[in-house]
């Protein structure tokens, strides 16, 4: 048993070492893709120059002192395509009627061109992107506006599903460069992708409601975080309500902002391709399969034999599917990593409790230190698995967020009771149940359900105005802000676990236990975030975990001063 179980940890120890390397070439990768590009829409432009009564051509020379090359255009604006896509009959472009907002002449857009500026066509509308449109009507109204770059904010990806290789051709032909904005839904973005069309950027953009709203610090940090945290390299900027020498200075301080942040205030070209050998994911897929049988022989009775069964079908298994199905099978893979890996932090800590010495505070701090490093290992372990540019680029992003959030805590509760025995257990249960047993444990569910519902890449719950001014200054203070449930929730309440043990916790063990918890979970899901650079990961665990032990240092001496309060006033009243 002891060299089955020593081989184990040396292929789980390869297959980390192995994630370390992935992690540093995926840093470089990070590291050469730091050229930023801005457009600004041209409508507005031409507004704005008309309100404030100057030539376009004055405010467009303003716009090209502070680095603005080019600008952007909706297919619903410009109004030659009358002649070309909205004369067709119904029942090719779904009927639409030509949009009031349509008073841009291509003439207009050609004498940007001859002023140096570029193009960019922003594809917002469903009927552009309509299967039932003609896709030679739609590039033969492209060709006339030549645009540098095409970039969808809704709707379909041109040509999708049965085009999507003419439209590619397109692109390759006339070296134009293509994009979904963010949080656009564009069906057959990673088709096109996968098609080898891949000079592709991620665009950002603030909508004329959403910037009314906010002040020019706040605009500035969104789109400061947008380049800094989530890989956009293109800021699709809208003019602020104000005069132009306020939008000039606007621009210039959003320059300012993304040059001291470390980019490049150049158009950016796609970045360089991230593909990982075969052999990458299959040595990751025995790494795995050798940390699920060192759990299954630290909770249940395996024999050898057993656990080589174990580890021999699942290593098969894994290995074929990643061969011929490699994409779900990594998306398995790495789904398998995120829910074992906190169980494997609550394993090594429990050992480490079991011997440790109970009510020292520094043996809390390194149980909490102990499990926030494993859960990280794996975390970077999980995101080595799906290490594609496309994860990168947010064109795929990992499924069962929410299940990874859940699962490891049902996994962790029973692996405390099984290991101390089912009698604990019925011990929890058999206790009278408190009205502020039974308040503490509402509590406890709620924050879980809150947690839930504000997980995944679309929360189901809006961010209070309260705790968003929170973020904001912990975002200017450490750079990477930590998570709430890590700094002010699971680290804490992992210190205490430590610290006083299941046995002196007694009814609020396993409450405790799940809070604890919450906060490795949590690490393992900022790994999860592929398309934010992996050393904002790790800066954001670290703070988190700094963070954390502070507030858990200063709860600790809080309780001492109020029990030697207590004690005091104890005494003199006796």
């Amino acid at each position: 048993m002891k060299r089955w179980r020593f081989f184990l940890y040396l292929s789980l120890s390869l297959a980390l070492i192995l994630s370390g390397f992935i992690a540093w070439q995926r840093i470089s990768w990070e590291n050469a893709y730091k050229k930023v590009g801005l457009m600004i829409p041209y409508s507005q432009i031409a507004a704005l120059a008309k309100h404030e009564k100057i030539s376009i051509s004055k405010f467009l020379a303003e716009l090209k002192d502070r680095g603005v090359t080019t600008v952007s255009v909706t297919n619903g604006e410009i109004a030659e395509w009358r002649e070309t896509l909205y004369r067709l009959p119904p029942w090719i472009n779904g009927g639409a009627a030509m949009p009031p907002s349509a008073t841009i002449s291509l003439q207009e857009l050609k004498n940007l061109q001859t002023q140096g500026f570029n193009l960019a066509l922003i594809v917002d509308g469903e009927v552009w992107s309509d299967r039932r449109t003609q896709l030679s009507d739609l590039l033969a109204a492209a060709d006339l506006l030549a645009p540098r770059g095409v970039y969808f904010a809704s709707g379909r990806v041109w040509g999708w599903p049965q085009d999507l290789a003419k439209f590619a051709g397109w692109l390759t032909q006339n070296h134009i460069q293509w994009g979904v904005v963010e949080f656009a839904e564009a069906q057959g973005a990673a088709h096109l992708f996968e098609l080898g069309e891949q000079n592709f950027v991620r665009v950002h953009r603030i909508k004329d409601d959403e910037l009314a709203e906010l002040d020019l610090s706040q605009a500035l940090d969104r789109w400061e975080r947008a380049v800094i945290e989530r890989n956009i390299r293109i800021l699709d900027v809208r003019l602020r309500p104000s005069s132009i020498v306020d939008n000039l200075n606007y621009l210039e301080d959003l320059r300012g902002r993304i040059r001291t942040a470390g980019f490049a205030w150049e158009w950016p070209s796609s970045p360089g391709a991230f593909k990982l050998a075969l052999w990458i994911p299959i040595a990751l897929g025995v790494g795995f399969c050798s940390l699920i049988t060192l759990i299954g022989l630290s909770i249940f009775p395996l024999s050898v034999l057993q656990s080589v069964l174990l580890w021999g079908i699942g290593t098969v298994v894994l290995s074929f599917g990643l061969r011929f199905q490699s994409h779900l099978f990594a998306q398995i893979l790495a789904l398998g990593i995120a829910l074992c890996a906190p169980l494997a932090a609550f394993l090594l800590t429990d050992r480490l409790n079991r011997v440790g010495n109970k009510q020292s505070w520094m043996f809390a701090f390194l149980c909490v230190l102990l499990a926030s490093l494993t859960s990280a290992f794996l975390g970077i372990m999980m995101a080595a698995s799906l290490s594609q540019d496309s994860f990168f680029l947010k064109l795929e992003e990992f499924q069962g967020v929410k299940i990874s959030l859940v699962a490891p805590l049902i996994f962790v509760f029973f692996a405390s009771f099984k290991r101390d025995g089912w009698a604990g257990f019925r011990y929890f249960w058999s206790q009278p149940l408190r009205i502020q047993d039974l308040a503490l444990l509402a509590t406890g569910v709620i924050i879980l359900g809150v947690i839930i519902l504000r997980s995944g890449n679309f929360s189901l719950l809006p961010v209070p105005e309260s705790e968003q001014n929170v973020r904001d200054l912990l975002e200017n203070w450490l750079y990477a802000r930590p998570r709430f449930k890590e700094f002010f929730l699971g680290h804490p309440l992992l210190f205490a676990w430590a610290f006083w043990g299941r046995e002196r916790l007694g009814f609020y063990a396993p409450i405790v236990l799940i809070g604890a918890w919450i906060g490795q979970v949590s690490i393992v899901n900022t790994f999860a975030h592929l398309h934010t650079p992996l050393l904002l990961s790790v800066l954001r665990t670290i703070n988190g975990l700094i963070a954390g032990l502070m507030v858990a240092g200063l709860s600790w001496l809080l309780i001492l001063g109020g029990r030697w309060v207590w004690q005091r006033i104890s005494t003199i009243k006796s």
